[in-house]
């Protein structure tokens, strides 16, 4: 980032002459390099090229204040890293990419509300220093240790690590100010009544918008219910209506000697006072106290409010964190990187960790302000949220005060509000220019007066937006909650990490709750049953790798794989797109139910965009005409879908089960059954140019008939795996679960280059044959890919029954 305007501006023109006209003097307290200091905006607006300085110059220099406090933070660094200490300090060099505020970023930069006048004998300024050390090698043969840098503090790209610390520059109040000295700004604990700010101001502003106000009615929640009374300190089980948050955090690892609640301590925990006395880990200790703080009565943690060793209680809350979670008016998340014995920083005894060792804040250069990342640099990085249980714990919170080792950040299904933005005095709110002669529609007049509350009542608060890096998953329940945002949250909770493989349900049972609910479809092995094509179609890098513990998950679900899974290669692109979810419906599902036996699945039958019955779809023009750019002509997909051996009036003829297969299936619960066509095809070397910047391990392969012609593609297998499975003897059988358009890019670009290309896909799975019954065809998935669909017919498919198991 280059701190270096390109334009000159009026205000800096008018600063630079007023300087211009006073007369220079020379800080005795700083050395040559650093007088620029003696005058923070003369930095700011500084048009000198960057002059890094070595750490053994930084040492030597002890009577310069800025060099002092430089070389300092750097040794902190050094000293506390085995790996940063090998470096000589001669090839540790810094640069000062000049100071940053704590606020949005304001221009000019020199705005009253950064300038703390308020102690007569002094003027203050509190601002973060973004520093670059670099490591040299070119001295000292020193590969190995640098690549251990780079892999413990870095991107791995650069030798070099970036620290934000907090300080304050002190001058002079009398006469012409100079730098007097300079100090650590630390915020060691935080301010409980900020925190009490955010939630009440959340609940007066927002009310239901926060998806749900209402108080818990006891009736709905799970059998043997019960809170921590803070004040009391003892376990309640509530009998009326009331008010409690919860508590989100990490168990500790390998012998968990804490207490807990158990049959033979419930009486004890239950009297009032039993906690007084009872030794509690101190996350819990702490967590007690903040929720006495907040003013707050009632707290859940899952450790203490369910009895750990009862059979019956334990799954029916375990199958309830919806409820409980959803019920709670908001959560305190411990968004941290230990799972020891460690409480809530910044709670009173647990002083929060120097800003030397925070993840670097994002500088904003024009305004000299910060682009908050909190979310994405501390939370999502975190080893909280790398952990199965408590993904569901963080989208079923309606707030969340997120405590880190370096700040609290609020959120909410409106936006955020980062605790280090209110550490400077408020930033006085922009104008808005309107045109008085333009009317106002209601829907904006309400917007702007939610906006208004917002900033009065919740500080620091900034509404979600469509470009905010922090929102690329949206971890909020919504009444628009859409498939999309399920594909979102299969790709994040299968990248996380669970102890016991026997939980992979479990921990997703909760946000299943509420997908059933928001989706109007009930989830089967975690995929939602009237969505079963599109969710069907998951990746991994590679064959999955299943589940030893849950063998009884079907290989069609993404639970049965320890991988992450994720939709992306529908789309062709890195991000989630609405089309993804667009199908041409050409199967009906049956499910071998392990409780109700063989039923029909309620699959919602589409044609893309239109929810239509597969059997009312040919030679229907306005069905089969869709709307949009880059779409395919009704001719076009006429002779596409007629020429294909299966076509949604082909699969309404070809509704009958095998009766064989039907047999097979009794004796394989959660099994899914249907119609549909089989090709018996060979894998090649994909020689699309599509790998530039993707991981060299895995390609997708080409999809081929008998004669060697590419039909389609199978995505992301491992090298070692394609060049296992090719060959002209090796061959595979793949069967179609659905139709679909190309990705809008491919339909954006071919289509105008190859006349003969076709905008129609199968999507197809990769299957093995079990050979359990010689009469049925009883198959694993493999994996996925697509077909292009008017190629489908050069592969001879067939009818077949298949039971997917």
């Amino acid at each position: 980032m280059d701190p270096v305007r390109s334009i000159t501006s009026p205000e800096e023109r008018k600063y630079r002459d007023d300087q211009e006209e006073q007369p220079k003097s020379t800080n005795p307290l700083l050395c040559q390099r650093c007088q620029i200091w003696d005058n923070i905006w003369t930095w700011v607006y500084r048009r000198t090229k960057d002059d890094p300085i070595s750490l053994q110059e930084l040492s030597r220099k002890t009577n310069c204040l800025m060099c002092r406090i430089l070389g300092t933070m750097i040794e902190a660094r050094r000293g506390n890293s085995e790996t940063l200490r090998k470096w000589p300090a001669s090839s540790v060099s810094v640069l000062e990419r000049g100071p940053f505020f704590l606020d949005k970023g304001v221009w000019p930069p020199e705005s009253p509300f950064r300038i703390d006048s308020s102690d007569p004998t002094k003027t203050t300024i509190r601002l973060l220093l973004h520093l670059e050390v670099t490591f040299l090698s070119n001295e000292l043969e020193l590969d190995e240790t640098l690549a251990e840098v780079q892999s413990e503090y870095t991107d791995r790209k650069a030798s070099k690590i970036t620290l934000t610390p907090q300080l304050c520059f002190n001058y002079s109040a009398d006469g012409t100010p100079h730098l007097t000295s300079i100090e650590p700004w630390e915020i060691p604990v935080f301010d409980v009544s900020l925190l009490k700010t955010w939630l009440r101001g959340c609940e007066t502003v927002h009310g239901s918008l926060c998806v749900g106000e209402s108080h818990i009615q006891i009736a709905d929640l799970p059998l043997g219910f019960r809170v921590i009374d803070v004040c009391a300190m003892h376990i309640v089980k509530p009998s009326a209506s009331m008010r409690f948050i919860a508590l989100s955090y990490m168990w500790p690892l390998g012998g968990d000697t804490d207490v807990q609640l158990e049959k033979k301590n419930l009486q004890e925990l239950e009297t009032p006072g039993g906690l007084i006395n009872t030794p509690l880990p101190n996350i819990i200790s702490d967590s007690i106290a903040l929720c006495r703080d907040l003013g707050e009565n009632y707290l859940w943690i899952d450790r203490l409010c369910i009895v750990q060793d009862d059979v019956d209680e334990k799954p029916a809350q375990i199958a309830a964190m919806d409820k409980i979670y959803r019920s709670a008016s908001s959560t305190i998340v411990a968004a941290l990187n230990t799972r020891g014995g460690t409480g809530l920083p910044g709670t009173k005894g647990q002083p929060r960790e120097s800003s030397i060792w925070t993840p670097p804040r994002d500088g904003e250069v024009e305004g000299r302000g910060i682009k908050p990342n909190g979310m994405t640099a501390i939370v999502q990085s975190s080893l909280w949220n790398k952990r199965g249980w408590t993904f569901q714990e963080r989208i079923l919170s309606r707030r969340r005060l997120f405590i880190t080792e370096s700040q609290v950040i609020f959120e909410c299904s409106r936006g955020k509000a980062y605790e280090e933005l209110t550490y400077l005095p408020q930033q006085p709110r922009e104008a808005r220019e309107e045109d008085p002669g333009s009317p106002q529609d209601p829907e904006t007049e309400r917007a702007k007066q939610l906006e208004e509350q917002e900033w009065c009542q919740i500080p620091a608060f900034s509404p979600w937006s469509r470009y905010d890096p922090d929102h690329d998953i949206d971890f909020n329940m919504k009444n628009s909650t859409s498939l999309v945002d399920y594909f979102h949250w299969v790709e994040d909770y299968t990248s996380r990490q669970l102890s016991y493989d026997s939980d992979i349900l479990n921990a997703f049972a909760g946000v299943g709750n509420f997908l059933t609910e928001s989706l109007n479809s009930r989830l089967i092995f975690g995929l939602p049953e009237r969505y079963l094509p599109q969710t069907l179609m998951w990746s991994c890098l590679g064959p999955a790798e299943r589940r030893t513990e849950m063998p009884q998950i079907p290989s069609w679900s993404w639970a049965s794989s320890t991988k992450r899974s994720d939709y992306k290669w529908i789309a062709g692109s890195s991000t989630f797109v609405e089309h993804m979810v667009r199908i041409a419906s050409l199967a009906y599902f049956y499910f071998q139910d392990p409780d109700l036996g063989l039923r029909k699945l309620a699959v919602r039958e589409q044609w893309i965009e239109n929810e239509v019955a597969m059997k009312d779809i040919e030679n229907n023009d306005e069905v089969l005409e869709l709307p949009g750019k880059y779409m395919p002509s009704v001719w076009r997909t006429k002779q596409t879908w007629q020429e294909c051996p299966q076509n949604p009036w082909k699969a309404w003829l070809n509704q009958g089960l095998d009766p064989r297969a039907c047999n097979a299936a009794a004796s394989l619960p959660g099994s899914l059954l249907f119609n549909t066509t089989v090709a018996t095809l060979k894998l090649g070397h994909d020689t699309r140019d599509i790998y530039k910047n993707e991981d060299p391990l895995y390609r997708d392969a080409s999809i081929c008939t008998s004669d060697n012609i590419q039909v389609g593609w199978l995505n992301k297998m491992s090298r070692d795996w394609i060049e296992m499975h090719i060959g002209d003897d090796k061959l595979y059988e793949f069967i179609v679960i659905c139709g679909a358009l190309a990705d809008w890019r491919s339909r954006k670009t071919l289509v105008q280059y190859f006349k003969e290309f076709d905008l129609w896909r199968m999507h197809v799975m990769l299957v093995e044959r079990i050979q359990i019954q010689r009469e049925a065809f009883i198959v694993r998935r493999v994996g996925v890919g697509v077909v292009d669909a008017h190629k489908w017919k050069d592969c001879n498919p067939r009818w077949e029954t298949v039971v997917l198991c």
